[in-house]
């Protein structure tokens, strides 16, 4: 499977799988996922981790269990030496997301939470504009845009590598670009879901890939189910 100059591959992970006969994780992956209190938490990272793992290893051509995969200092994951890849992954619920480019990405995930307090979070870290979107002429809708403007926030900031390190009030995601970068946004999500891609590209095509090939570290993962589509609307 070739990613092309201005692709970007989105590969779609039920996190909610077994890891048990999956490839070894790293000793820092493993203590990462020691962390996390509950099983089920736990599972998720390293079914994810797994599924990145075996991703990176079908572009690079190598065994999934040598790649060097490291953190910068604000907590982004890349790899060690020096590769033509770039990757981001986010997971919520059930579902991970993993975007695979040659070009920096940033991609966030969320299972949209009815009893979220939006109103204060919307108050304390959007900008005003986005502020004035989020209430809007009424309060209905109002969840949907705030968590809209919440994933654009958090790929973006992934993309860039900084984290919240970057106060999230300091910029506005609409219109949807910021400096050199673009957003997109999931247009048909699982019911209860929303995800925000960033990117540098101004016109990618999106390759749209469900994973579910690592049943065994030896076996090479199965050729994924995939689809060209506009996975992401302006």
């Amino acid at each position: 499977m070739q990613l092309g100059p201005e692709e970007i591959h989105i590969w779609q992970v039920d996190a909610t799988q077994d890891v048990e006969a999956v490839l070894p994780l790293s000793g820092v992956e493993l203590h990462k996922s020691a962390q996390f209190r509950l099983p089920h938490d736990r599972r998720r990272y390293r079914t994810t981790r797994t599924a990145l793992r075996r991703i990176l290893a079908h572009y690079l051509k190598i065994p999934a269990d040598r790649l060097a995969i490291r953190e910068s200092s604000a907590g982004k994951p890349h790899l060690a030496a020096p590769a033509p890849l770039e990757f981001n992954v986010s997971h919520s619920g059930g579902l991970a997301l993993i975007a695979i480019s040659h070009q920096p990405v940033g991609i966030d995930l969320e299972v949209m939470d009815s009893s979220l307090d939006w109103a204060l979070l919307a108050e304390t870290h959007c900008h005003p504009r986005e502020q004035a979107y989020i209430v809007g002429d009424a309060s209905a809708g109002a969840l949907d845009r705030f968590y809209r403007i919440w994933t654009r926030k958090e790929a973006y900031l992934k993309g860039i590598g900084t984290g919240l390190t970057v106060p999230p009030r300091s910029f506005c995601t609409l219109p949807e670009w910021i400096d050199a970068w673009h957003l997109y946004d999931w247009p048909k999500p699982p019911p209860g879901y929303i995800a925000a891609l960033a990117t540098p590209l101004s016109r990618p095509t999106w390759t749209i890939c469900e994973f579910a090939g690592y049943i065994d570290r030896h076996e090479p993962m199965s050729k994924p189910n995939q689809r060209r589509a506009p996975w992401m609307t302006r």
